[in-house]
């Protein structure tokens, strides 16, 4: 589970580097890079999917609500790549291993981890009202 991990935060961390050096290497300064960067929610995404295997990989406990959301979050990006993307300008070079790494490798590895390893803690909804609503609920600790 931990060598998993830490196969998919190196494959998450590379696929950021590459597109870092890519941004970067168009004449951006690291401030204007960071920015034009963090403005994306693949880029965000993968971050944070970079950040919490390796947490796992050092042996962290993460909540499954945590892992569960993140999985559904990185699988919106390879469908978002697979239907609404596909068909762009080809890309070459480092920008091409960055796209490939973070819209391509990365969605289909951590649902596989999380199918093959993730602990899948219960949905906990408490009190409805008459009209169907809720009224509370439980929110999971991370």
């Amino acid at each position: 589970m931990r060598l998993a991990a830490a196969l998919i935060a190196l494959i998450a961390w590379a696929g950021l580097a590459a597109q870092y050096s890519a941004t970067h290497s168009a004449g951006y300064s690291v401030g204007e890079t960071l920015w034009i960067l963090l403005r994306f929610f693949t880029i965000l995404t993968n971050l944070l999917v970079a950040v919490t295997m390796s947490a796992i990989a050092l042996g962290r406990t993460v909540s499954a609500a945590w892992i569960g959301g993140l999985t559904l979050a990185i699988l919106l990006v390879g469908i978002i790549d697979a239907t609404l993307l596909r068909g762009m300008p080809q890309l070459s070079g480092t920008a091409n291993l960055a796209d490939i790494l973070l819209h391509k490798v990365t969605p289909l590895a951590v649902p596989a981890w999380w199918l093959a390893f993730a602990s899948r803690g219960p949905i906990v909804i408490e009190g409805r009202s008459r009209s169907g609503s809720m009224s509370s609920f439980q929110t999971p600790s991370f």
